[in-house]
Order: structure tokens, then C-alpha cells, then sequence
């Protein structure tokens, strides 16, 4: 947590929810968090000198909740079936906060900047999602995987924003069709990448 105090932690990510929830992302600040938790505002900005920085934590806050709940007897399911339960924790643990979370997304979809510098842990967290699949997340096919999967969560954390089905039904079935289209996409590539290993082999 930087110079911030480990403790504050916590109540700063959930007064910067609190805010966003209130006044929407944009109009969430540094100076506004700190005065809210009670805190130097310089103090506050050694740990995070910008909103960005504030997101960065939520995310990384939410990992932990997810990655602890998932079920290490899960190893045994479809890898599809495993994904997809780690994806559709994440928009569990998102619901518990849905209004200021769907402030934060809609802020950041239209902010590529503000994305591009969040890219890093997202991809980051799509690795610890295919590890825990027993999926290999390095080389080339790692990086597509691990590229394709983040494409599959924004665009299911799009449908989410307007989900208003009940237990978020609409969102659970657009990412399981996902999850199948990548599923039929892993085949075809992994069948190519065998005819490609025999075709040079016979060379």
C-alpha cells in the first residue's frame, strides 16, 4: 500500500467506491478521497498519484477475493467450465459495488488512456486465470490466449453494465458462448499447429 498505512487500505478503496457511486468516476478526485477517509491529501498521493492508480487497487483488491474463493478440486472440471467460473466471480464480486463499478467501467471505456494503463494487471490476472485452468499462458499461444481471454471479459463486463436479468443471467450465457466460440478456435489452432510440426518434420 505504499506510505499509506496497510489499515486505511481498505476504507480508501471503499470511500473511493462510495464516491463513484455518488458522483459518478469522473467526478472522483484524490483530494475528495482524502478529505473522505480523513487523510493529507499529499499523504494520499505518495501511494496513489492519480485516480488510475485508485482502479489499479480495486483490481487488484477483487483478485484476491476471486482467486481465494475459486476451489482448487475445480482442476478436475472442463478447463472451459473452470474459466468460466473465474470470470463470472470477478462479476460476482463487481455486483456487490454494481453502480459505482459500472461508473468506473463506462468511465474507462471511453478513456483509452486510462485503459492502456490498466492493460498490464488485466493481463496479468487473465495469466493467473489460465494457470489455475492448466492452461499454458507463455510463448505466442500463451500471449493470444491470454489476449483473446481479456477481449472475452471486456466485452462480457459490457454486457454486465446492462444486464438487468436476474442473477445476471444475460451476462452468464453471452460469456459461455464466448468461452465455447474460443474453445472451437483453440481447437482449430492447436490442429494446425500439429499439421505445421508434422509438415516439417517430413521436410
Amino acid at each position: 500500500m505504499g506510505k499509506v498505512q496497510r489499515k486505511k487500505g481498505d476504507q480508501i478503496l471503499s470511500v473511493a467506491l462510495t464516491l463513484a457511486e455518488e458522483e459518478g468516476w469522473s467526478g472522483v478526485t484524490i483530494e475528495k478521497i482524502a478529505k473522505r477517509v480523513n487523510l493529507n491529501e499529499g499523504k494520499l498521493l505518495e501511494s496513489y498519484p492519480t485516480t488510475k492508480h485508485v482502479v489499479l487497487a480495486l483490481m487488484k483488491q477483487v483478485s484476491v477475493e476471486v482467486f481465494d474463493r475459486l476451489d482448487p478440486d475445480d482442476s478436475s472440471e472442463p478447463t472451459k467450465d473452470i474459466i468460466h467460473n473465474a470470470l463470472m466471480s470477478r462479476v460476482e464480486v463487481l455486483s456487490k459495488n454494481r453502480e459505482a463499478y459500472k461508473s468506473i467501467l463506462g468511465s474507462l471505456f471511453f478513456n483509452p488512456r486510462d485503459a492502456l494503463f490498466l492493460y498490464s494487471e488485466i493481463m496479468n490476472i487473465m495469466a493467473r486465470t489460465l494457470e489455475i485452468a492448466g492452461i499454458k499462458n507463455t510463448g505466442l499461444l500463451g500471449y493470444l490466449r491470454k489476449k483473446a481471454l481479456v477481449a472475452i471479459y471486456l466485452s462480457t463486463l459490457r454486457v454486465w453494465i446492462s444486464d438487468d436479468s436476474p442473477d445476471c443471467a444475460r451476462t452468464m450465457s453471452f460469456l459461455d458462448k464466448r468461452l465455447q466460440d474460443a474453445e472451437a478456435l483453440e481447437g482449430i489452432v492447436q490442429k494446425f499447429d500439429r499439421v505445421s510440426r508434422v509438415s516439417r518434420q517430413e521436410v
